[in-house]
């Protein structure tokens, strides 16, 4: 997916809209899509059961990772501690719910 960042300041270098833009775009369009399904899950819209059919557990364990030191700095820059907070949800809601989840990731954190 993404070169994974360990620091804000590598992520907005990664991500910078100007330097490259369809990198960005793809950011913006990932976690919005996390975002959407955190809506619909907190919202009862969506069963779990299909939610996990069509993005496996694994995927928005891995997204939420990937993009949770970015959210935080943005979070504080906006001052909007609610800025990706249903995608934060969908996380949360994932780790409870598949809670041996890490066999599934092929990365270390």
């Amino acid at each position: 997916m993404f070169k994974k960042a360990t620091t804000n300041e590598e992520f907005q270098k990664i991500f910078n809209p100007i330097n490259n833009p369809e990198l960005f775009a793809e950011m913006i369009f990932i976690r919005q899509r996390y975002q959407s399904l955190g809506i619909m899950l907190k919202e009862g819209a969506v069963e779990p059961s299909l939610l996990y059919k069509i993005h496996p557990p694994h995927s928005i364990i891995v997204a939420w990772e990937h993009f949770k030191l970015n959210t935080f700095a943005r979070r504080a820059e906006i001052n909007d501690p609610t800025h990706m907070s249903e995608f934060e949800y969908l996380y949360n809601e994932t780790k409870k719910r598949v809670p041996d989840i890490k066999r599934f990731i092929r990365y270390e954190q």
